[in-house]
């Protein structure tokens, strides 16, 4: 029973802390893949994970840590080409 407080109390303590922020548009936000995305293998809707690999800033404060986990879908795809020429997507 006291795990369950302890726990409790923990996750009101965090949530306490949380505050919304609006991100203005056209903020740039740098992401990579978390692994490869290889473009004859997804499809047009498909869930792809990436990750932040700069904090994004606002007013000087951070909004946004590196490392933090981003869900993308794939909204347009072209596949790889011949001789090596890569495919395109769009997230």
């Amino acid at each position: 029973m006291k795990k369950f407080f302890a726990l409790l109390f923990l996750c009101l303590f965090i949530k306490s802390n949380v505050m919304a922020v609006t991100i203005p548009q056209g903020t740039l936000v740098v992401v990579q893949p978390a692994k490869l995305i290889d473009a004859d293998k997804v499809r047009t809707g498909d869930k792809v994970l990436f990750s932040v690999t700069q904090p994004v800033k606002i007013n000087g404060e951070t909004v946004i840590k590196m490392g933090t986990e981003v869900n993308a879908k794939i909204t347009k795809r072209k596949n790889n080409g011949i001789l090596g020429i890569p495919g395109e997507l769009d997230v």
